[in-house]
């Protein structure tokens, strides 16, 4: 468990630095908290950040935070599952290792 702790922290940084043309914080909804609220030029994106989407209560909760933000910006999770893009309730989730080659 502290190995995937410290694995998710590296990637969060990696993911910060791709972000960091934008202007990235840490959003709070209520008592829910989302990894990163990224904007640029009057556009934003939230981004929440699992190791792996390996359950029922890990899904509600990465997604969950996401559902509960009242705008229509674009959500995203990623994670290191390896399944194609996919969606829930029209938040992305994408794999995270290929978020990170993508283009800026």
């Amino acid at each position: 468990m502290v190995d995937e702790v410290q694995e998710i922290e590296g990637w969060e940084k990696a993911i910060n630095s791709v972000l960091a043309q934008d202007q990235v914080k840490v959003g709070m909804l209520d008592q829910l908290e989302i990894d990163f609220v990224a904007e640029r030029h009057g556009e934003r994106l939230y981004v929440q950040v699992a190791y792996l989407l390996s359950g029922p209560e890990t899904i509600r909760r990465e997604f969950g935070n996401l559902e509960q933000v009242p705008d229509n910006y674009p959500k995203l999770v990623l994670s290191m599952d390896e399944l194609g893009p996919a969606q829930r309730n029209g938040i992305r989730q994408q794999n995270l290792v290929d978020f990170l080659l993508e283009p800026v």
